[in-house]
């Protein structure tokens, strides 16, 4: 796999269409969470940060 995958969470009011778009056309590996009921602020930072750290550490760890 060229590319490491990324997780991203968004709101549902600020889903990126474009975006989503693009890394599909380019084959490159997301995992895509919306969330309900949050808007970008801190607070929606700090409540997923946990699960990104968790995420890119997995990836890290069984990488070539």
């Amino acid at each position: 796999m060229p590319y490491a995958p990324i997780l991203i969470d968004e709101n549902c009011d600020n889903k990126n269409d474009l975006f989503l778009n693009a890394c599909t056309n380019a084959s490159f590996p997301i995992q895509f969470r919306e969330q309900i009921g949050y808007d970008n602020n801190y607070f929606f930072l700090q409540t997923f940060l946990e699960d990104h750290f968790k995420y890119h550490k997995k990836e890290f760890e069984y990488s070539d």
